[in-house]
């Protein structure tokens, strides 16, 4: 795959992640207080997650582009 084609992937990736991420986040904080657990969180942890790895792996992939940093410097 080229280096483009990766830049949008994980683009994609980080937008998916971040509006599913949020959109659990939200209907778990509905739930009432007395039904919370860690358990019902780690989705939405994850999800977030995932949305910064795959946002700092596009600014990385287009940092390359850029030239302004190279590969293992």
């Amino acid at each position: 795959m080229t280096a483009y084609i990766w830049m949008f992937l994980l683009i994609a990736i980080a937008i998916i992640s971040f509006i599913l991420g949020m959109t659990f986040l939200v209907l778990d904080l509905q739930k009432p207080k007395s039904k919370w657990h860690i358990g019902m969180f780690l989705t939405d942890i994850a999800l977030l997650v995932t949305f910064f790895i795959s946002s700092a792996g596009a600014v990385y992939v287009y940092l390359l582009f850029q030239k302004q940093i190279e590969f293992f410097s």
